[in-house]
């Protein structure tokens, strides 16, 4: 588009008075510069196509860029957004908790190409990606940002939801198995299906067992205690929620809380490479230096090289029986809250509550309602230790027991 702007300007601009004094004059000009003492017309011509193509290339080109870029915000803008209910998120942890146990860097090697945390097929992706962002994005960028990864599959489990909900007559467990066997086979009407599932040579369960194992690991979920993080009258503020981050280790993931503006408080066993510490606070990712562990408490602080907003920890005793809120990654499946009940508080033993968290939400922040930071969260019981379902209680590191790691360093 850029080169036939300049050509026919080009084109314009010769043939208007091609004998006038005003094009022998330029000639002359151009002979002068040139070092020559005349020039032909063809000569004149070709020069003055050259310099529109330059001016084109310099200026037009990247105003296209611009308009370009700015096509692609409005798109993302106006593309539909999920409805972000509790169910939408509940099915998600169930799915891709079934599909790649938290990983978003997993890749199937059996030749389906089934990438990320949902294990999406390769072909569906500049489809999908259009329909939940207002653009098609490469399986690079796809697989290097579990953000993106997790408004894809949100975007597309919602979609899923609203027709099986209705198929299924308001029957939620219907639905659930009807949503995962389109997610898993792209047919909702073969959740009963038996035959047993191939690819590549590879065997794999049934439809039917696929969607029933979806459907247990739902229904292990406290869908009431599970929602996307976000600005909650229950504790005061969104402060407790931007002081929460996402923490990459030697594979391990885990959640930190921002402490003082360049200090962050997480658990210790999340940081299996010391020398490698990547951190996520919202958009923004970045590095970070180990500076104090402790195993016997399992704590662990790290420093960064930037400014970061604090948590505001507690000065006041815990009350058992309080609601509190743990917010973390879990599953990194994005930063979310969940809310229970305070059933212990000992600066010698440690904090209990009922507020569920997954692998993942180790080294997030439990804060009381008032958002004011009381524990770093460190471990989950289950009644299914290696299927991390069933969540029992959980346990966090006291406030006063970081307070004085804080004050020694």
């Amino acid at each position: 588009m850029t080169m036939t702007i300049a050509i026919k300007l080009a084109w314009k601009l010769i043939s208007r008075k091609r004998s006038s004094r005003r094009s022998a004059a330029g000639r002359d000009t151009l002979a002068y510069w040139a070092g020559r003492g005349t020039i032909d017309d063809w000569t004149y011509e070709l020069v003055i196509i050259l310099l529109l193509l330059v001016i084109a290339a310099r200026f037009i080109a990247p105003v296209g860029t611009v308009v370009q870029q700015a096509v692609q915000q409005i798109q993302s803008a106006a593309a539909p957004q999920p409805n972000g209910s509790t169910q939408i998120v509940a099915l998600r942890q169930a799915i891709v908790g079934q599909e790649s146990n938290g990983d978003p860097s997993l890749q199937n090697a059996s030749g389906s190409g089934a990438m990320g945390l949902g294990q999406v097929m390769p072909e569906n992706l500049p489809s999908w990606s259009r329909e939940a962002l207002g653009r098609e994005i490469t399986q690079q960028e796809f697989l290097s940002s579990p953000d993106l990864q997790l408004k894809i599959i949100d975007h597309k489990i919602d979609q899923y939801w609203q027709s099986a909900i209705k198929a299924a007559n308001g029957n939620q467990d219907e639905a659930v198995l009807r949503v995962a066997a389109q997610w898993y086979s792209g047919d909702p009407e073969k959740y009963t299906s038996t035959t047993p599932q191939s690819w590549a040579g590879d065997s794999y369960p049934s439809i039917a067992e696929y969607s029933q194992q979806v459907l247990q690991r739902y229904k292990a979920i406290p869908q009431a205690a599970v929602s996307p993080a976000k600005p909650s009258a229950s504790i005061g503020s969104s402060a407790p929620i931007s002081s929460v981050v996402k923490i990459y280790s030697g594979g391990e993931i885990g959640s930190g809380v921002v402490v003082t503006p360049n200090r962050i408080a997480t658990a210790a066993h999340v940081l299996k490479d010391l020398g490698q510490i990547n951190i996520q606070a919202g958009d923004q990712s970045f590095t970070g230096r180990v500076i104090a562990t402790d195993r016997s408490t399992d704590l662990a602080i790290v420093e960064v090289q930037r400014t970061l907003a604090p948590a505001r920890l507690t000065k006041v005793q815990p009350t058992v029986g309080e609601q509190v809120t743990a917010i973390g990654n879990p599953r990194n499946q994005g930063i979310q809250a969940t809310t229970g009940k305070l059933t212990s508080a000992s600066i010698m033993s440690g904090v209990t509550h009922s507020a569920p968290i997954f692998p993942g939400s180790s080294g997030g922040g439990l804060f009381n309602d008032r958002g004011e930071l009381i524990g770093i969260n460190i471990r989950a019981d289950y009644a299914d230790p290696d299927k991390a379902t069933g969540f029992i209680s959980g346990r966090a590191i006291p406030t006063p027991v970081i307070t004085a790691r804080l004050e020694a360093l």
